[in-house]
């Protein structure tokens, strides 16, 4: 199951400002795991500083708090699995939704009543989980047939949030006003609300990138059509001159050479001729032509095509 698991980092991602594009496609060296990393570290400071928040508030309990953020823990669980189940190994729409979703509750944090601080911090762990699943489901694709390498990354992301968590306990209560956090509380906030903004904007850069591209590519695939279908009208015209001005087979391949705008070296080199032979019958071509010219002859052959393109 580890080796159908493997993840893969290329390009900017969806939704979000430090997003890359994770996979589970590929085996990939061990910067893949840098994004999913950094989102733990995001989460796990807001974790820890919304975990102080709630534990102050009246109507709080550690045992509730405790129970609850254990239980969406376990939601968590399921909804990561689910959504590798339906979606398959793409972790990028997956981090960023946790984010998204942890600083939109984070918004609302001072209009809500106090019993709201406990349900944020179970919303925080649910998605702290997904993030520590996405980083320990990347290790074990990108180093699942290095043992040691395996088990130093395992051992580096499961010690990875425990400081972030503590950073955000006395950052909490460093910003705590004896036991006040309304200022800790609009510090959090402020912060939920720049990453709404900066994930917007480079959301909405992501979408007009891929619409970009797609309109890009639509553009190469007309061309590719025009130039197929200019060649196959170019190749009829040639058929129809060269029946009507009874021209030989080498002569009728020279023709259509000449009428897509190559030179005589090219002539040489294609149909395995000398330099003479080709002079002889290009002179002998424009004379049944009419033509005196390359671009006469080009002219020709345009005049004749079915369609004026």
């Amino acid at each position: 199951a580890a080796r159908q698991v493997r993840a893969q980092g290329d390009g900017a991602g969806e939704g979000g400002p430090a997003g890359a594009e994770l996979t589970g496609e590929d085996s990939v060296p061990a910067a893949a795991l840098v994004v999913p990393g950094l989102y733990v570290l995001i989460l796990s400071f807001a974790y820890g500083m919304l975990d102080v928040v709630a534990m102050a508030s009246p109507v709080a309990s550690a045992s509730l708090s405790g129970f609850a953020s254990q239980a969406g823990g376990l939601v968590a669980i399921g909804i990561f699995l689910v959504y590798v189940r339906i979606r398959g190994a793409r972790y990028t729409v997956l981090l960023n939704g946790a984010l998204a979703v942890v600083a939109t509750g984070v918004l609302f944090l001072p209009f809500l009543p106090e019993g709201y601080s406990i349900v944020l911090v179970v919303i925080t762990h649910m998605g702290w989980e997904v993030a520590l699943l996405v980083l320990y489901t990347l290790a074990i694709g990108a180093f699942c047939d290095d043992r040691v390498a395996l088990l130093g990354w395992g051992a580096l992301a499961f010690a990875l949030p425990r400081p972030a968590l503590l950073a955000g306990s006395a950052a909490a209560a460093f910003l705590a006003d004896g036991d006040q956090f309304a200022f800790t509380q609009m510090t959090v906030v402020a912060f939920a609300l720049l990453y709404l903004i900066v994930s917007g904007v480079a959301l909405l850069r992501s979408r007009e990138q891929r619409a970009y591209q797609r309109a890009l590519r639509r553009k190469d695939e007309l061309i590719r059509r025009y130039q197929e279908a200019r060649r196959d009208l170019q190749g009829l015209a040639c058929e129809e001159l060269a029946t009507a001005s009874g021209l030989t087979k080498r002569e009728a391949e020279l023709l259509v050479i000449f009428a897509q705008g190559r030179d005589s070296a090219y002539a040489e080199r294609t149909l395995f001729l000398s330099r003479n032979t080709v002079k002889s019958y290009r002179k002998s071509l424009y004379a049944k032509l009419g033509v005196h010219s390359k671009q006469e002859l080009i002219d020709r052959v345009n005049a004749a095509m079915p369609t004026d393109l």
